[in-house]
């Protein structure tokens, strides 16, 4: 049995060379390729692989499939996730509770969901809305890519997952990413070619880094 953990850019290529190998796996990558062009490769090896196995993709997926199998019809799913820190603090009001470099993929890549019964893609950070929690004050919602599987498994004309923040955390986001802090693509500076989203990532990173026995809230 392999265990899987490695950042999402390197997903999809290691789960192709697990199951190559014929080991069954359980992947926690956040890969944005379909998964399901790995279907059949596995199916040949005798590999069982279950992908997207951390809290959401995962647990969420786990919990929504299992509904699923109680009830004689699913109509909709709608998956509210976020890791928070309890102790809020300025610029971000953010910890990292996964790869931090997959953090930064829910701010740019597309978000795909289900509505009316056919797919539908809208741009990360898309259809913000404010929901209130009793113990955690108001927290704000967006639309994440983490359907993922569920929305070829389950037969619910509408289904959509939405990550939360601390208020204001959209709008920081989106302008790092509209001012280009996220592009891959490597630019000029100074006759050096370096990447924006790697220097955006070193700098980020410390900031959102979750020290060891510092509280969160899910």
């Amino acid at each position: 049995m392999v265990l899987s953990a490695v950042p999402g850019s390197l997903g999809f290529r290691t789960l192709e060379a697990v199951i190559a190998a014929g080991k069954n796996v359980v992947d926690l990558a956040f890969f944005p390729e379909d998964p399901f062009l790995l279907d059949g490769p596995a199916r040949a090896n005798g590999v069982t692989a279950v992908i997207d196995c951390g809290v959401a993709p995962g647990m969420s997926n786990l919990l929504v499939g299992y509904v699923d199998s109680l009830m004689s019809e699913t109509r909709s799913v709608l998956i509210f996730v976020g890791g928070l820190p309890l102790v809020r603090e300025w610029p971000f009001e953010y910890k990292a509770v996964f790869s931090p470099a997959d953090v930064i993929e829910e701010y740019v890549r597309p978000a795909r969901y289900i509505q009316n019964g056919r797919p539908v893609v809208r741009p990360a950070l898309s259809e913000p809305e404010r929901i209130d929690f009793d113990e955690l004050g108001t927290l704000e919602a967006f639309n994440t890519d983490g359907l993922r599987t569920l929305a070829r498994t389950i037969s619910a004309p509408d289904m959509k997952e939405k990550t939360l923040r601390y208020p204001g955390h959209i709008e920081k986001m989106a302008m790092l990413r509209e001012t280009g802090f996220f592009n891959p693509e490597p630019i000029d500076v100074g006759g050096v070619r370096v990447r924006p989203l790697d220097v955006t990532s070193k700098l980020l990173f410390k900031k959102w880094k979750l020290e060891e026995g510092e509280p969160t809230s899910r």
